[in-house]
């Protein structure tokens, strides 16, 4: 038996010294293509009766866009729609607050607001909070703008975040003046270039005292190149300012930008895009707030924190540090308990909580919202969350593809003790004039902060 064993592995070794081919490999019982399958459009996988849903989110969404231009208008009109659905400042709760109110808190210069959704669970058991920036890349105007070159008076303007600087040329835009009350000066709003018999800025691809100099097809893209022409004389600009109540003194003192004149426009004949100024920040924050007020009272208490300057690092008052005290503002209002005071409830809170930051991501149109667990180096867990409440509110969703975003505020509002995770949607042409978006990812990201908010 023993020379048997050994005559056999003698026999191995030789073949195996012989070059003797291994046994193939069992072949799958299903061919390749089935193996990986293809994946489809996020319209192939959609019910024919939610195609009108997605219709109807997108047009409400295309009215709220034309009228958030800038951070403080978007800020203003989202306060608002929650103010129509009954909500009030925080600083009018009684604890206990009934479940399902809603309450309104204020940041600093009207530059940022947080809308708080009372849950049916104490809110020291956890708050469920949705972080979205409204601000978007524009051209910001310099304190003293205006100034002739050429015949021509041009306003001295400056990008403010990522735009891309050559798409912004001879494009139609619109100036929009901001300045609040000092002393008998009264406070100013003004909107220029949006009504239909308004005239447009615009920035021409070469300016006017260089047009000699250089050849005509050379487009000139710095930077400091992005001034644009406002009238044919100081004299006429400062003049029609006045008429409407913008003088040299309140220019020195405003917020000045331009941006894309016009509303947002549908394109292709489904109308399944949609072309617009600054979707890939804003269209998330009006989906929380849509999705929040649209709701029934929550499980947990929920957040939405509306904050800018992400375009500027998330840096500020109204920033991401804007999302961390509102929270603690809502525990502080909300919280029953005997621990208030010392603390114990803020910290208990956050602990339970979690939260979907919005931020800057790369992925497939029409395939729904973008996860990225890379972005702020989040959690197993809170990355699993996210994905169980994406799956049970029927949400298509993806994981974000290309490089990080190194801008995303997701893990400063993590040390606050809280599970976190950034969230995008797909957005064609960033920081373009007009952005694309697929209105099937619009809703989704509806869909995806309802599911958020009842998980």
């Amino acid at each position: 038996m023993a020379r048997t064993a050994t005559a056999a592995l003698a026999a191995l070794a030789a073949a195996a010294c012989a070059g003797a081919p291994e046994p193939a490999p069992a072949r799958p019982d299903k061919p390749a293509a089935e193996l990986v399958p293809k994946r489809r459009s996020g319209w192939d996988a959609l019910a024919p009766a939610a195609r009108g849903r997605v219709a109807a989110f997108a047009g409400d969404y295309a009215r709220w866009l034309a009228s958030a231009k800038t951070a403080r208008r978007a800020v203003a009109s989202l306060v608002a729609l929650a103010g129509a659905r009954g909500a009030e400042p925080l600083a009018a709760v009684r604890a206990p607050a009934a479940p399902g109110r809603t309450y309104i808190w204020m940041g600093p210069g009207g530059a940022a607001a947080a809308i708080v959704r009372v849950g049916r669970r104490p809110v020291e058991e956890g708050v469920r909070v949705v972080v979205a920036s409204v601000d978007a890349p524009h051209i910001g105007l310099k304190q003293r703008p205006v100034y002739d070159a050429a015949g021509f008076a041009l306003v001295d303007g400056a990008p403010y975040g990522d735009l891309d600087e050559a798409a912004w040329l001879v494009h139609p835009l619109a100036l929009y003046v901001y300045a609040a009350a000092s002393g008998d000066a009264p406070a100013v709003d003004l909107a220029l270039g949006e009504a239909p018999e308004d005239p447009v800025f615009a920035i021409p691809d070469l300016l006017p005292h260089l047009a000699r100099q250089v050849q005509r097809d050379r487009i000139v893209d710095s930077p400091e190149r992005l001034d644009a022409v406002a009238a044919a004389s100081t004299a006429a600009l400062m003049a029609y300012l006045a008429e409407r109540g913008v003088d040299a003194a309140t220019l020195e003192r405003a917020e000045m930008a331009l941006v894309p004149a016009g509303p947002p426009v549908f394109v292709g004949v489904d109308r399944a895009l949609l072309a617009g100024h600054g979707h890939r920040r804003r269209a998330l924050a009006y989906a929380a707030v849509r999705a929040l007020v649209d709701g029934d009272a929550p499980h947990h208490t929920a957040i939405v924190a509306i904050v800018s300057r992400a375009a500027a690092g998330g840096d500020g008052a109204a920033g991401i540090a804007f999302a961390r005290r509102a929270v603690d503002a809502a525990v502080a209002a909300l919280a029953t308990g005997d621990d208030v005071a010392g603390g114990l409830a803020l910290g208990r809170a956050w602990r339970r909580s979690a939260a979907l930051v919005a931020a800057d991501l790369g992925g497939a149109r029409n395939r729904g919202v973008v996860l990225d667990p890379r972005a702020d180096d989040a959690l197993p867990a809170a990355v699993r969350r996210a994905v169980d409440a994406f799956d049970a509110g029927g949400v298509q969703w993806q994981i974000a593809t290309g490089e990080r975003d190194r801008d995303a505020p997701a893990r400063d509002l993590a040390t606050a003790g809280g599970d976190v995770v950034a969230f995008g949607l797909p957005v064609a042409g960033a920081g373009a004039p007009l952005e694309l978006a697929s209105t099937l990812d619009l809703y989704m990201g509806y869909r995806a902060c309802a599911a958020w908010f009842a998980h």
